[in-house]
Formats: C-alpha cells, sequence, structure tokens
C-alpha cells in the first residue's frame, strides 16, 4: 500500500485541493493583516489567481473559503477534500461537499432543475 501523501496516484481533484492549500499559507504568510477574515483573505486571494489567469486554482481557493469557519480549519477542510477525492468523488463533489453533495453529474443540471429534453429541442 501507498503512503498516503504519495501523489503517484492522486486525483487531478487531490492534487489542485493541496496546491490551493499551500497558496493560501504562503499568502497568509505573506499577507496575515489580510487575513483578520480568513474567509475574506481567500477571497481576496481567489479575486487576484482568477485575474491573472488561475481560474481553476482561484475554484479550489474558493472552496477553501466557503467552508472555512472558527472550528473548521484548512487543514481539516484539505483532508477532508482529499478524502473525497481519493473515493472517486468528482471535482465539484469533492471540492463543494455540502452544497454539490446531493447534485450528479448530469451537464442537464441547472440551478432551475433538470432540463427537459423537449426544452432543448426548442419544442413546447
Amino acid at each position: 500500500m501507498l503512503p498516503l501523501n504519495d501523489l503517484r496516484n492522486a486525483t487531478i481533484s487531490e492534487v489542485c485541493a493541496r496546491v490551493a492549500f499551500r497558496l493560501i499559507e504562503r499568502d497568509y504568510w505573506c499577507y496575515r493583516h489580510l487575513y483578520k477574515e480568513p474567509a475574506q483573505g481567500m477571497g481576496g486571494l481567489a479575486r487576484q489567481l482568477d485575474a491573472n489567469g488561475w481560474a481553476a486554482m482561484a475554484t479550489w481557493v474558493r472552496a477553501y473559503a466557503g467552508q472555512w469557519s472558527i472550528f473548521y480549519t484548512t487543514a481539516a477542510i484539505r483532508d477532508g477534500i482529499i478524502d473525497r477525492a481519493r473515493y472517486a468523488a468528482s471535482w465539484r463533489h469533492a471540492a463543494y461537499a455540502g452544497y454539490k453533495a446531493t447534485r450528479g453529474d448530469d451537464p442537464r443540471v441547472t440551478n432551475r432543475g433538470v432540463i427537459s429534453p423537449r426544452s432543448i429541442a426548442g419544442e413546447q
């Protein structure tokens, strides 16, 4: 069995979660004053990444910001994301467990529900 920190068999979700964790950690050590409210500090980092063309990493940093609480640290969030990624969860289930937990990977699913095939074809 491979050690838990071995990345040879890691999913892309696990790798992105680990990289996002290190980005947050580095940003925190460089700009502590922005992290008086950690979710806002992570949100600022996500906006900066997005503006610089790193939209995928910004998404993962936002996942951390959305799950952060005083009782749930970034390390605990990372561990949860890695566990979900290792159990073959899709990236959206791994990153946004509570919000996306009941949604499938059906591309027809929108905020308004499932689009019927008739509405896609333009029928009434």
